[in-house]
């Protein structure tokens, strides 16, 4: 079941001029990004592969007319190449500051975190390739250090109708955004939308936090709903839809998936999570 009675798609390219903001999306090499417009400033929403960061660059002084001063902050939700990979280029080129979680950069650390980072640069090859994409490099930083390191319930800087939400279960440190005053959610990797289906991420190393997680924003009162694969969804029923994306923790339809779910346990955060399960 794709669970499309739960609410009505709405795709926009560009718009979403019924709030006090914009939001822009922009078709990365692996994920949608997107970017607010709004009086504080623009804010980028992940920053894609490393070839996105010219994605963003273009759209922003092509598409938008405006200079790169204007990108005030750039979040990453998360350690993963088609999240990470753009932001630390455009920090290097123009000096906008990042903000992520306040441990992101122990995500691949040490020589197992090597290993994970060439896994997880592999899964997102395989994405690519499966949506058609021509190949692009997808190498980046194993560390970001962040300007602005984030904790459960901050504010955004520069940003005060943006608030910080840590929902752990795709990796240990996944950093979504929640405006209030507006209902909308970024929800980064925690729910994907492709060929018509609801779905969780790939992988889950933590599927009791996933499980916690989704439990928490079944109580969120959110109208949109930003996916970084699948767009933005709209007159959502937030509730109905986290417990139809619990029921399928620990489900992997993908052979090839399948095939590399072994894999993607080797991190240095996963290891000691299930150590730590083990000895309590």
């Amino acid at each position: 079941d794709s669970g499309l009675e739960l609410f009505h798609q709405v795709r926009y390219t560009v718009d979403m001029s019924e709030h006090s903001f914009t939001i822009h999306e922009i078709e990365g090499y692996i994920a949608s990004i997107f970017l607010v417009e709004s009086e504080e400033g623009l804010l980028l929403l992940d920053g894609g592969c490393r070839g996105d960061a010219k994605r963003i660059e273009d759209f922003i002084t092509g598409t938008l007319h405006r200079p790169m001063e204007d990108l005030h902050l750039m979040l990453v939700s998360h350690m993963h190449p088609d999240h990470a990979g753009g932001a630390p280029i455009l920090r290097k080129k123009f000096g906008i500051p990042i903000a992520a979680h306040h441990l992101v950069d122990n995500w691949y650390r040490g020589w197992r975190g090597w290993l994970q980072n060439r896994v997880d640069r592999l899964l997102a090859q395989f994405s690519a390739r499966r949506n058609g994409k021509k190949r692009e490099s997808v190498r980046y930083s194993r560390r970001i250090r962040p300007e602005f390191p984030l904790k459960d319930g901050d504010v955004l800087p520069g940003f005060p109708d943006w608030r910080v939400l840590v929902l752990p279960g795709h990796t240990l440190f996944d950093s979504c955004l929640f405006n209030g005053r507006e209902s909308v959610f970024y929800a980064a990797d925690m729910v994907l939308f492709m060929n018509g289906k609801f779905m969780l991420p790939f992988p889950i190393p933590f599927p009791d936090r996933m499980r916690s997680s989704l439990n928490r924003l079944a109580e969120l009162k959110a109208d949109t709903l930003l996916l970084a694969h699948g767009g933005k969804l709209s007159s959502i029923d937030f509730f109905t839809l986290m417990k139809t994306m619990e029921k399928q923790i620990g489900e992997i339809n993908n052979p090839m998936f399948q095939r590399l779910a072994p894999f993607t346990a080797i991190g240095p955060e996963i290891r000691k999570d299930r150590r730590q399960h083990r000895s309590s």
